[in-house]
This record gives structure tokens, C-alpha cells and sequence, in this order.
């Protein structure tokens, strides 16, 4: 009865070491699939140096800019500035032309 019984346990610890193999590929498959995860991720969100160059991109867009700006306002100052006393003058020669000929 000893070898029988005794033969009945291998097929049982069989069964447990398929089940622990089992859980051990789960483990094993679920630290791939973990690693491939953070890999992604880490491809995903830029590092530090990436920030720094995109920031330092952005600043100087933006001085560009500023300057830019800086520009088109001497720019319309300047037209403004000529344009408004023109306007004036052709205006006060319009009402002296006007006075002139209404007064013959």
C-alpha cells in the first residue's frame, strides 16, 4: 500500500509544480509587461534636458516676439505721428481754400 499511495503523490506534486511554473510565468509575464509600460512612458514624457530646450526655445520666441513688436509700434508711431500733422495741414488748407472761394 506504501508504493501506491506513494504513487499517488506524484501525480499531486506534479500538479503543484505545474501550478507554481504557472504562477511563476504570470509573475515573469507581468514584470515584462510592467517593464514594457514604463518604457513607453518614459518615451512619452520628455526628460529634463528636453524641458530646459523646449523652455529656452520658448524664451527666445518670445524676445523675438517682443522685439517684433517693439517694431510695428515705432513703425505706426511713425505713420501716426506723420500722418496726423498731414492730415491736419490738408484739412486747414481745405478750410482756407473753402473761405477763400466762398468769400469771391
Amino acid at each position: 500500500m506504501a508504493v501506491s499511495q506513494n504513487e499517488n503523490e506524484k501525480p499531486a506534486k506534479v500538479y503543484q509544480i505545474n501550478a507554481l511554473n504557472d504562477k511563476i510565468d504570470a509573475v515573469i509575464k507581468s514584470q515584462e509587461e510592467t517593464k514594457t509600460l514604463i518604457l513607453n512612458q518614459s518615451q512619452t514624457y520628455p526628460t529634463r534636458t528636453e524641458l530646459a530646450l523646449e523652455l529656452e526655445k520658448r524664451d527666445n520666441q518670445i524676445d523675438q516676439l517682443k522685439k517684433t513688436l517693439g517694431n510695428y509700434s515705432r513703425v505706426v508711431w511713425i505713420l501716426v505721428s506723420a500722418f496726423i500733422p498731414m492730415l491736419g495741414l490738408s484739412l486747414w488748407q481745405l478750410i482756407i481754400n473753402a473761405a477763400k472761394g466762398g468769400g469771391q
